[in-house]
């Protein structure tokens, strides 16, 4: 960890890498992420930038090692939030931390759920504090998709209770029925850049308050959040009362009554979302002109070869000669 340290402390004061270290960075920091939950949302946006600049010869080896770039704010800041997190006493390994939540002395559980389109919703279990946000007052919200917005729910939800998990030093445990946000909250991640920024978003907010959150799948049928969700779905307050005193679980089996209505600024979420959408969100690189131009060739040559097998194939094996006199 020490090593680590020293080299991202010593790249953001420099502001510039050579593409070899880079290469070298993305390598550590995904596997650092199998040890720390919290590195794989480094990762992307280095790679994004070794895309960009890159030169790779027929075996995909780096070729241009040596080159120089600058490194940006968004990469910086990164580096110094990567210097944080390993600094940080909730940085705990990933296998001890997944096998033993359970044993922790104390939880905050919660539910949220998405409706693409529609909003978010999601509720305290043990204080009864809820959120129901409608999209159709942002634009920018109605262009999330559904993946995207059981995001935004999250990252309300992390942002709502990380000072209370901070003075209670305890976890957060969610409820969600979506797997794509599971796997984006488990590995602290992702390559997708939109959702990259929404998990991005939820690793700065747990690591501002120095917490760790879990997630637990549970069917959609269960999820009591899902009433919040659609406001257009008529009663939906009364259904959702309903659905919270009847809750099941998985992890407390109490129902929920419900307190105080939580207002949700989409603004805000947004700038903190804006904060993980890096400029370089173009994954391409750049191939030599004399191996590309030759891959295109080779590709062309094994297509008209294709063509060619099956009109020879048609001619052999069905009688066109009545249509065709000249075959």
């Amino acid at each position: 960890a020490e090593t680590y340290i020293i080299q991202m402390t010593k790249m953001a004061e420099d502001r510039k890498a050579t593409l070899g270290e880079l290469e070298s960075l993305v390598g550590k920091l995904n596997w650092l992420s199998t040890i720390i939950l919290q590195a794989r949302v480094l990762a992307p946006p280095v790679q994004w930038l070794l895309n960009r600049h890159k030169l790779v010869d027929a075996d995909g080896k780096l070729k241009n090692k040596k080159m120089k770039v600058d490194l940006d704010d968004f990469i910086c800041a990164d580096l110094q939030l990567g210097v944080k997190l390993l600094k940080n006493n909730s940085s705990l390994p990933a296998i001890f931390t997944v096998f033993n939540h359970f044993h922790w002395p104390h939880a905050i559980d919660a539910t949220s759920d998405a409706a693409q389109k529609h909003g978010f919703g999601w509720v305290v279990h043990d204080s009864g504090k809820w959120a129901s946000v409608d999209f159709r007052k942002s634009p920018w919200a109605m262009s999330l998709d559904q993946n995207q917005a059981e995001g935004l729910g999250t990252l309300s939800l992390v942002r709502e209770l990380g000072k209370r998990a901070q003075d209670e030093k305890c976890i957060l445990r969610l409820e969600i029925d979506n797997s794509a946000i599971m796997a984006a909250v488990a590995k602290e991640g992702s390559f997708r850049p939109r959702l990259y920024a929404i998990s991005r978003a939820i690793v700065m907010t747990a690591a501002k308050y120095k917490i760790r959150v879990y997630t637990r799948f549970v069917e959609s049928d269960e999820n009591v959040a899902d009433w919040p969700s659609r406001q257009d779905v008529k009663d939906w307050l009364p259904k959702f009362k309903l659905a919270c005193t009847m809750h099941k679980g998985p992890w407390s089996k109490a129902p929920i009554y419900l307190s105080e209505e939580v207002k949700v600024d989409l603004d805000e979420l947004k700038t903190l979302v804006q904060l993980g959408a890096p400029s370089l969100l173009a994954p391409t690189y750049k191939i030599n002109p004399f191996l590309g131009s030759f891959r295109l060739f080779l590709g062309c040559t094994a297509y008209l070869l294709d063509l060619c097998f099956i009109i020879s194939w048609l001619i052999a094996h069905l009688d066109l000669s009545y249509k065709y006199p000249l075959l």
